[in-house]
């Protein structure tokens, strides 16, 4: 099955068009809460801990 066919399936089965791009860059100010970069002290634990906030309040 191609990617379109799976995303048209999870879209009827789901009732919900809702997509998110959960690719956020450091390096752009102010994209990322500062208190996340001063709590963790590797890039990537940042980025995850930003994603799960940003997932946990869309669901």
């Amino acid at each position: 099955m191609y990617f379109i066919e799976d995303l048209i399936c999870l879209i009827q089965e789901k009732k919900s068009v809702v997509s998110m791009g959960l690719d956020p860059r450091m390096d752009n100010e102010g994209e990322i809460p500062r208190y996340l970069i001063e709590e963790f002290d590797k890039p990537d634990k940042v980025i995850l801990e930003f994603n799960k906030i940003l997932i946990e309040n869309t669901c």
